[in-house]
């Protein structure tokens, strides 16, 4: 996720679209790892490694949705809006993708991944 997001550094919805499709990417690279970081059947927050990237990741959401808000998005009640559409989206697409549940995608996702993850992406982000 980081190298993507440093690609496209400089536009603030471009930042979090990239982070979005470094999300998916990551959850379609490490499925196990990504279902033991989210699901509901995970752990308990005692592993801390676990706890950071869980953290690191839900902390980058929420810096992007701050940066193309111009504001804290923790701080009222549109900004938790805009935070739960953005990581709904990017984590549903995670999660359907690697269930097998998205095989309609599969011919668009084999030419150019990262644009069809984008162009959905950018459609749950928050107006500037």
């Amino acid at each position: 996720m980081t190298s993507r997001q440093h690609a496209e550094r400089g536009d603030p919805r471009q930042d979090l679209v990239a982070a979005g499709v470094g999300y998916v990417a990551f959850a379609r690279d490490n499925p196990m790892l990504f279902k033991l970081m989210f699901g509901s059947e995970r752990p308990s927050s005692d592993d801390s490694d676990l706890v950071q990237h869980a953290s690191g990741a839900f902390a980058t959401l929420v810096n992007g949705v701050r940066d193309i808000r111009g504001g804290d998005p923790m701080a009222d009640a549109d900004g938790l809006k805009d935070i739960a559409a953005a990581w709904s989206i990017v984590h549903g697409i995670a999660n359907l993708l690697i269930a097998g549940r998205m095989g309609f995608l599969q011919p668009l996702l084999e030419h150019d991944p990262e644009t069809v993850l984008a162009d959905i992406i950018v459609r749950s982000l928050p107006q500037q």
